[in-house]
């Protein structure tokens, strides 16, 4: 997971989560705060024990530790990522963990993941929209969000934008995924799943740098399958038909951005012998772990 920072508050799945520490009135503005300090991504959750019992369960990078929920925002005396982490460190060792009575093993996995996307990349045809509804099934706290409805949206404007034969090309379709999905995770939190093909690197790269620009951590994933089983699927294909002209154009432009830029910058999930249900539990797996 990418170092990150958020500055939202947000309750959710009976637990309220707080992003640590959070700015004052009288504080700095919010892009001097998200400059100043973190190094790693601080998160702090009140978690309920089946006796009652009242936690906080704070995540600094990866390392996650359990303290009263009195203990950090009455003690810790520094903003900075690292004191935080020493601090829980020190106070919360592991015999003490109440991971065992605390949480559901679902919700724990939650907590650790933290807002951010898991995209799925790959040509059109190749698995994308099935197996992404099965992923959010296995990652708690999570959407589909489609970033397609964003180009079904502009291609309903009247008249029409300029002529093109992929939304893509349109400079607001990139800017808008971006947007929406970053408005979507202040108000819900969570995970978003996106199935989305995007297949020009100029496109990617402006995607991803504006997502990292709000701090939010992509997961990358590729589905990919070798060319006869890509053609076999889009000769079975029961949505846009058999053989759909527009998902065979895209084959060749799909093997020229992995050969040249998409499988060194993503997860390739090989889903040549997988079906969608493995497909989805190897990236889910991946994401917890």
């Amino acid at each position: 997971m990418r170092a990150s920072c958020r500055t939202l508050n947000t309750a959710h799945m009976g637990t309220h989560t707080h992003f640590y520490p959070e700015p004052t009135s009288t504080g700095t503005g919010i892009s001097d705060f998200r400059s100043k300090v973190f190094r790693a991504y601080v998160r702090a959750t009140v978690i309920s024990t089946p006796s009652g019992d009242k936690w906080l369960a704070v995540t600094v990078g990866h390392a996650q530790w359990y303290l009263t929920t009195k203990a950090l925002w009455m003690m810790c005396p520094s903003d900075d990522a690292e004191a935080v982490a020493d601090f829980c460190r020190a106070r919360s060792p592991a015999a003490r963990s109440p991971a065992a009575r605390g949480p559901r093993p679902a919700a724990r996995a939650a907590l650790a993941l933290g807002p951010m996307i898991v995209w799925l990349n790959g040509t059109h045809g190749a698995g994308k929209t099935t197996t992404s509804p099965l992923v959010q099934q296995l990652i708690p706290d999570s959407r589909v969000f489609d970033a397609e409805k964003v180009g079904e949206t502009l291609m309903d404007i009247t008249p029409g934008l300029p002529g093109t034969d992929n939304f893509q090309h349109w400079p607001p379709w990139r800017q808008l995924v971006v947007e929406t999905a970053r408005r979507v995770l202040d108000y819900t939190g969570g995970t978003l799943v996106m199935p989305m093909t995007v297949l020009v690197e100029q496109y990617w790269r402006e995607i991803s740098t504006g997502l990292a620009h709000h701090a939010i951590p992509v997961r990358h994933f590729v589905l990919h399958a070798d060319q006869d089983t890509l053609r076999g699927r889009i000769a079975g294909d029961t949505v846009l038909g058999p053989d759909s002209p527009f998902r065979l154009k895209y084959l060749e432009p799909y093997a020229e951005a992995a050969r040249t830029w998409l499988h060194a910058e993503a997860e390739v999930v090989d889903t040549t012998h997988l079906t969608p249900a493995q497909a989805a539990l190897q990236i889910a797996e991946a994401v917890k772990s």
